[in-house]
């Protein structure tokens, strides 16, 4: 049977280019953004709803459907290790913690940097087709820096913020943090501890010549254009917040930063 594991987190904070590393690893296969999560998600609900109508141990037909789904979805692939990504992960621990005790790979990223990154991605995609753009316009908002980052804030980053929160405060042994500019600038440690976590044995990874392979075919779904591009060399090169939001803007949205509430609540 193969061991599955999950990688969760914030969005722009380094996920795919994780993967990507990961997938170096000849005995790894960590997947693209996976619809397993919205597939036992969509399976517990037709059973609440058939459980009005029909007469079965609940229970015990829930457990059945979830662990048979978890074991049976990657079996097509060759690696004896499944790391399955969706966004959603680190939020949905209730869904499987009962069945299936979960180690989940959690990547964080400062809210202001988020932010910058896709308010910069949208910039050199030169792009007015956007979703971001789209939604301001269709609501009657003028496409500026302001109103894109309030935009992104509430309909991209603050949701995955505050599952990670209301998760790791309940759940902290299942999920292991992962932030972003450790992963640019302290690659070995960071990876030795993400092993460590797994509980698997360590590989020697390549960190100047990273393949995208975790490339959303599908990125258009997404509404933003290169959303899963990564750069095949680790090496720091985002914009600073401050020179794309301005130090106002910047120093609100760093309220919201999770490393921040993470020190608050002592976990």
């Amino acid at each position: 049977m193969k061991q599955l594991y999950f990688l969760s987190g914030m969005q722009r904070s380094g996920s795919t280019l994780l993967s990507c590393i990961l997938n170096q690893n000849p005995n790894i296969f960590s997947s693209k953004t996976s619809p397993l999560l919205d597939i036992l998600s969509s399976c517990e609900k037709t059973l609440n709803e058939v459980y009005n109508q029909y007469t079965f141990d609940y229970n015990q037909k829930n457990k059945n459907l979830i662990l048979g789904i978890l074991n049976s979805y990657h079996d097509d692939e060759e690696s004896p290790i499944i790391i399955d990504k969706h966004r959603g992960w680190v939020g949905s621990i209730d869904l499987i913690e009962e069945i299936y005790t979960p180690k989940i790979i959690c990547t964080n990223r400062s809210v202001p940097e988020v932010i910058t990154s896709f308010i910069k991605l949208i910039e050199n995609n030169n792009s007015l087709n956007n979703s971001i753009d789209k939604a301001l316009r269709n609501s009657g908002f003028p496409i500026s820096i302001t109103n894109r980052a309030d935009y992104i804030f509430h309909n991209f980053v603050n949701n995955p913020r505050q599952a990670i929160l209301s998760s790791i405060d309940k759940y902290r042994n299942y999920i292991h943090m992962v932030e972003y500019n450790d992963i640019i600038n302290y690659p070995n440690e960071t990876f030795s501890k993400i092993y460590e976590f797994l509980g698997i044995e360590k590989f020697k990874h390549n960190f100047s010549d990273i393949e995208n392979t975790c490339k959303e075919e599908k990125d258009i779904a997404w509404g933003i254009e290169n959303l899963h591009e990564i750069r095949n060399k680790l090496q720091k090169t985002s914009t600073p917040p401050e020179e794309i939001l301005g130090k106002e803007l910047t120093e609100y949205y760093r309220q919201f930063d999770i490393k921040y509430w993470l020190t608050v609540l002592n976990l």
